[in-house]
């Protein structure tokens, strides 16, 4: 049977000892928790700022330049931080009010949905609970939930989710023609690159040709044999060997040296020796595509041989060695099947 932990909640006091010197300034530092529960991204500008003889705990800046406030306090809500509450708003106006407890009272619950339900749209109240917890002897972790918040709070977290989506694909486009310029400008400097698609030093290449490609041409066997690399929808370096047709892949002599560089494709695609299921090559079918120990990570689409990395893309450094070793096998195993010879010199 699985043995599991037991979930302990952790007074706050033993994680951050002081409010306004730990508690505070740990939020002030991981505002993406905040925005995780309520949806609104933010930027801390400031902590314990002054709001005439009082100390606001948090300030922030939405995306669209409104103001943040954020009050925490440790125990149950209490009419004194929620007069603060009101004193710091008029002395900020502040979009979003951010109010932060261990428990909340009902009144104040009700209080906070109030003054949501008869201030314009312009104002968003949230409260929020904090805990921490830890298995064991694990590290505590805190966790804050949402107690009350604005009626359209829904749509707004959908239309966040939504807008998160569209910055990781631009953080995702962006990290990956960082890239594979890299990868590509390597593998050219190591003369692993001869031949290019688009044309020119992959550094000069304009960022579409990187956002519209997942895979590029280093070299050409034959007119109608050529050696890709390029990069997977997840994140797994790949290198590719497209042949002039697919009857070319089912061929008992490729299938054959196939066979013959199973042990260092194997490595390759898994980084580990060949285990005990051999490759039993078969001229009719392409080998690998029903062979547990290589399936996912040597393919056969169409005229298309794909060898791909088990591990997702890490240090462009380290990865530009599998890229380079792969473009190696990709060149033995022409080379032993004999297909550029028989397609630069065809039978009559």
């Amino acid at each position: 049977m699985t043995e599991l932990g037991k979930l302990e909640r952790v007074p706050l006091r033993s994680v951050w000892p002081h409010e306004a010197h730990d508690f505070t300034q740990w939020l002030a530092l991981n505002a993406q928790a905040v925005t995780d529960v309520i949806g609104l991204p933010f930027s801390v500008t400031g902590t314990e700022r002054m709001v005439g003889d009082f100390r606001l705990d948090i300030v922030g800046e939405d995306a669209d330049g409104g103001t943040v406030l954020i009050e925490n306090q440790y125990g149950a809500t209490d009419h004194d931080h929620l007069g603060k509450i009101m004193t710091y708003a008029a002395g900020v106006d502040p979009r979003t009010i951010v109010w932060i407890a261990e428990t909340f009272r009902s009144e104040h619950r009700d209080a906070l949905e109030w003054i949501n339900s008869v201030t314009p749209d312009t104002l968003s109240v949230y409260g929020l609970t904090v805990e921490a917890f830890r298995i064991g002897d694990s590290l505590p972790a805190p966790q804050l939930q949402l107690v009350v918040a604005p009626s359209d709070h829904d749509e707004r977290t959908r239309a966040f989710r939504r807008l998160r989506q569209v910055e990781r694909r631009v953080e995702w486009t962006s990290e990956r023609v960082s890239y594979l310029r890299h990868i590509l400008t390597g593998l050219m400097q190591r003369g692993s690159m001869t031949q290019t698609y688009p044309e020119g030093q992959p550094n000069e290449w304009p960022e579409s040709d990187f956002s519209n490609n997942n895979r590029f041409t280093v070299r050409r066997v034959a007119e109608k044999v050529c050696v890709m690399v390029g990069l997977t929808s997840n994140r797994r370096p790949f290198v590719a060997l497209e042949l002039d047709s697919s009857d070319q892949l089912h061929d008992a002599a490729f299938n054959a040296a196939l066979e013959e560089h199973r042990e260092a494709i194997y490595r390759l695609v898994s980084g580990t020796p060949l285990g005990v299921n051999g490759l039993r090559a078969d001229p009719q079918r392409f080998p690998f595509n029903s062979n547990p120990e290589f399936r996912g990570k040597v393919t056969g689409h169409g005229s298309m041989l794909v060898l791909s990395s088990s591990r997702l893309m890490d240090d462009a450094e380290r990865d530009l060695q599998w890229y380079g070793s792969a473009l190696g096998l990709l060149n033995d195993i022409v080379e032993t099947s004999g297909l550029a010879a028989a397609i630069e010199h065809p039978e009559r």
